[in-house]
């Protein structure tokens, strides 16, 4: 938790990867958000740049899911079928940069005391107002 370099992984493990967040774990904060994909995959994420996410293990082995303006593109396996991230790359919003969004459940190496303490936020992009907390986040 005290690096700034995440590994992680499948569950199966055909696909690996590695990635550079801008600070370490225990300092970084990770989102969750009641949208229609992010409630129904359960996805507890933390965003990390388009080009310091890299999959070391398995390309071959992962399938992709676009919905939608295809804004956002989700990786899983195909033999274990876990999200591992999702490439966030908006394309009506020029000034927007790319960054992925990396499953916390993924990441390599946590234990649940380190889960309890990661710093986390709540975007309502089920009404597409993600400067705003939803009303209701326990469910999250």
């Amino acid at each position: 938790m005290d690096s700034n370099i995440i590994t992680g992984s499948c569950h199966c493990g055909n696909v690996k990867f590695r990635g550079e967040i801008e600070k370490n774990l225990r300092n970084s904060i990770t989102e969750k958000c009641n949208c229609s994909i992010c409630f129904k995959t359960r996805l507890w994420y933390i965003k990390v740049n388009e080009k310091n996410l890299e999959v070391n293990k398995g390309k071959d082995n992962m399938e992709i899911y676009e919905f939608g303006q295809k804004d956002n593109t989700y990786y899983f396996c195909k033999n274990c079928h876990i999200e591992l991230f999702g490439l966030y790359k908006p394309k009506n919003k020029p000034n927007v940069n790319a960054f992925y969004v990396v499953s916390v459940a993924t990441i390599d190496g946590l234990s649940p005391k380190d889960l309890s303490e990661l710093k986390v936020i709540y975007l309502d992009g089920l009404n597409d107002n993600l400067e705003s907390k939803p009303e209701y986040t326990h469910y999250l």
